[in-house]
């Protein structure tokens, strides 16, 4: 059984999923000249933001 879907890409669910869309985030805000220690609130910012607004499940791709 392979891991992978028929694009090549890894089959992830739903938290490695969330885990790496949080991971390419905190990358472009980085390359984008925020410090990691900045990237990293930014991050916590948008986490709870979404807490917030009641938002639920996996952000469409």
């Amino acid at each position: 059984m392979s891991n992978h879907d028929q694009s090549g890409r890894p089959n992830l669910t739903p938290l490695a999923e969330v885990a790496a869309q949080m991971h390419e985030l905190c990358t472009a805000w980085q390359a984008a000249g925020f410090t990691q220690q900045e990237a990293l609130y930014l991050l916590g910012v948008v986490l709870q933001s979404g807490q917030q607004s009641g938002a639920t499940g996996v952000a469409a791709s």
